[in-house]
């Protein structure tokens, strides 16, 4: 059975739930404007980063993977269409 990015992330380390889906809230601002939002956990900043401890390319692609699907969910909440 093959484990998606998300399980495989928690399998390396159980703190990565913070940056799972279930962490976007929806929040009104003092004008009364809606937001989506959530913790941008864009591990993208790795690539230029000097640091010996880098983490494993399967485990960068499911972060890099798991934000795009965080980001897909906002857009298409903003938007309606979710």
């Amino acid at each position: 059975m093959r484990r998606d990015g998300g399980a495989r992330l928690l399998d390396h380390s159980l703190e990565f739930v913070i940056f799972l889906p279930c962490r976007i809230a929806l929040v009104e601002d003092a004008d009364k404007k809606l937001w989506l939002v959530m913790l941008d956990w864009d591990v993208r900043w790795i690539d230029a980063a000097p640091n010996p401890n880098k983490v494993p390319d399967r485990l960068y692609e499911a972060a890099v993977k798991l934000r795009a699907g965080m980001e897909d969910i906002i857009r298409a909440g903003a938007s309606g269409e979710f």
